[in-house]
């Protein structure tokens, strides 16, 4: 019988794993993902690249050294249409994120703004270009 991967997710027979990013800088990732917005980094494999794993709930982050790195890109029309990964949290956790990358000069794709579909959301890069979305599009009754 063959299955779709809508069908098994639903199942809870599939979910997603892990998001990978390339870094170019391990001790500069290493302070921004784990002391600026307080990810648990988790024992990573010895594999044939450097890089650093981060544990997020229902999924892992894999960040992957590679000095060439170069930024991915993105729509001529809005900066944020490009490749990234999103976290939902609470508003009230949102905004105390906020304070601490603002406090730590991360730079902002965007302010804080509503999106069309109603939530809070706000767009900044890590130190190495990658594109992270913070919205708070959370059902906390689960």
């Amino acid at each position: 019988m063959s299955h779709t991967f809508d069908q098994l997710i639903k199942n809870k027979k599939a979910k997603l794993s892990h998001i990978a990013l390339l870094i170019t800088d391990l001790e500069k990732a290493r302070h921004f993902y784990g002391n600026i917005l307080g990810f648990k980094e988790i024992e990573r494999p010895q594999l044939f690249i450097k890089g650093l794993w981060y544990d997020l709930g229902e999924f892992e982050l894999h960040l992957m050294l590679y000095e060439q790195a170069v930024p991915s890109q993105f729509h001529p029309l809005n900066e944020t249409v490009q490749p990234h990964f999103a976290l939902s949290i609470m508003q009230n956790e949102l905004m105390t994120i906020l304070e601490k990358l603002k406090d730590s000069d991360v730079q902002f794709i965007s302010e804080p703004a509503l999106s069309p579909a109603g939530r809070m959301q706000i767009f900044f890069y890590d130190y190495d270009k990658n594109m992270i979305e913070l919205n708070n599009d959370i059902d906390t009754s689960k």
